[in-house]
């Protein structure tokens, strides 16, 4: 179960990757890619090298407060906020395009 949760931001994040890559120019997107998977990594570690408070897991619910360094779950929302962002604005964007190219000049 707790591969499922993380797993969403994963799917998320590289979905927004591939936006950046349609939307941007290579070397902007390639700067940016590599950003995104550092950071990655290293929230990643930090994730992982948590001491568990065991009476705190519960058998069906997932939750953060079973983290001892509860600053950790701060790195979730830097992530899901690129994920946001070249998700909707890229929709947004690819929206705008398609509608003025087909409104004509």
């Amino acid at each position: 179960m707790p591969g499922t949760y993380r797993g969403h931001s994963s799917v998320g994040t590289t979905l927004a990757t591939g936006s950046a890559y349609f939307h941007l120019n290579l070397r902007t997107a390639n700067t940016l890619t590599a950003l995104v998977v550092t950071y990655i990594v290293v929230a990643a570690f930090f994730a992982l090298a948590t001491p568990i408070d065991l009476s705190l897991v519960e058998d069906h619910h997932l939750s953060g407060k079973v983290m001892e360094w509860d600053w950790v779950n701060r790195f979730s929302p830097i992530i899901n906020l690129y994920a946001v962002t070249f998700l909707i604005g890229g929709a947004a964007i690819s929206a705008w395009r398609a509608r003025r190219d087909h409104m004509g000049p």
